[in-house]
């Protein structure tokens, strides 16, 4: 990670620790429910069995991951070659060589001894590699997951760092999500982990947002029915003091539908989840818009649509939204047949209608997957007006 990188995360880690102090939101007791666990760990010279044990998780965490978990691990150099030597496919050279391992440092401490461990339960599966250190744990690569869809994962979890996502109701072609969990610098105990999942295609429930994001493109054939959606790249810095920042991501909404490739929509921002407030923006880029009439606009122009509320319950203000939309089209129609007429309205103190200075969204994580499907298939673009639907 790049020291400018750290310092941004790090510097927001220690600022935003005054939102949680400020707070006026009473913080609500967290349910815990037991999950039937077992364990098996080499050591050193020892090895620990646990059966028929259980362990305590938070109530979310605890459906997400669901019941039945199961941990095998290692640790010590020893055993962690025995333990690659039982596994099919697992390899152990990262730590084979003590030379080759990290060197030591004041945040990440002196490497001790490597440590491996797998994880599998109901809905989930996780693998760990790393080093105990002097100060923790040192990763060395993040931490992989697995997780099947269930509706608690998207209420919990997807909702957080998406609204938009929180009534997913099913995942098509895979039943699980694969994600990674990379705490800050690779140690843990971190104040800041980033999570990434991988592009999704979810099924996603009608839902108030949903319809009203249709209704605003005029897309009343998807405003009652469940709508397919397929998400770039989501990735989220997510901090131990309760504070989320959404990166950029990209959905085709609706790809499925009849003669139309699908909507193309932008989502960031941040989620305060200690005061349960929203602060995002849904994003509008020229390939939609010129689905809806207004054409000729930058590639790389966005409308945004503030979304404020809460993750639960995003609010909108439509009614701005959809002046946005006039006073776009209004400008695209004025610079591009009658110039001349935007210098006139700004004089008598009109809005600016100067096209040469636009929003944009964040850098897109990773690639569309759906622009790479399409390159296969001869680069088809994006369909039928959404006028005629």
């Amino acid at each position: 990670m790049s020291d400018k990188k750290f310092n941004r995360r790090f510097s927001l880690s220690k600022s935003s620790k005054s939102t949680k102090v400020k707070s006026s939101r009473k913080l609500s007791v967290v349910p815990y429910k037991r999950v039937p666990f077992t364990a098996d760990v080499s050591a050193y010279i020892l090895r620990l069995y646990l059966r028929e044990s259980l362990l305590e998780l938070p109530e979310h965490a605890a459906l997400i991951v669901g019941d039945n978990l199961k941990v095998k691990g290692a640790l010590g150099l020893p055993n962690v070659a025995l333990y690659a030597d039982a596994a099919p496919g697992y390899d152990s050279a990262w730590c084979s060589n003590a030379d080759h391992w990290p060197t030591a440092s004041t945040t990440t401490g002196r490497p001790l001894y490597p440590i491996v461990l797998d994880a599998q339960a109901e809905n989930c599966t996780l693998h760990v590699q790393g080093w105990r250190t002097t100060t923790g744990l040192l990763l060395q690569q993040p931490i992989s997951m697995s997780l099947n869809f269930t509706p608690a994962l998207a209420k919990f979890a997807l909702r957080e760092m998406h609204p938009l996502l929180g009534s997913a109701v099913g995942l098509q072609g895979d039943s699980s999500l694969h994600m990674t969990l990379e705490p800050l610098q690779l140690h843990l105990p971190a104040d800041c982990y980033t999570v990434r999942i991988q592009p999704m295609k979810l099924v996603i429930g009608s839902n108030a947002f949903l319809s009203s994001i249709m209704g605003l493109l005029k897309l009343n054939k998807m405003q009652s029915t469940n709508v397919e959606a397929w998400t770039s790249t989501v990735e989220a810095d997510i901090f131990q003091n309760g504070q989320i920042i959404s990166k950029r991501m990209d959905v085709l909404l609706g790809s499925s539908l009849g003669s139309c490739k699908g909507v193309h929509v932008i989502m960031w921002g941040h989620v305060d989840t200690v005061d349960d407030v929203l602060d995002m923006t849904l994003g509008i880029p020229a390939d939609t818009l010129a689905a809806t009439g207004i054409k000729e606009l930058p590639s790389d122009y966005v409308l945004p649509v503030p979304v404020k509320g809460t993750p639960q319950a995003p609010n909108v203000n439509w009614g701005r939204a959809v002046g946005q939309l006039t006073e776009l089209s209004i400008k695209r129609q004025v610079t591009k047949g009658l110039p001349w007429l935007s210098n006139v309205i700004s004089s008598f103190g009109g809005p600016s209608l100067d096209m040469t200075d636009y929003s944009t969204a964040p850098p897109l994580v990773g690639k569309l997957p759906w622009e790479a499907q399409d390159a296969q298939h001869g680069g088809v673009a994006l369909g039928a007006d959404l006028t005629e639907l």
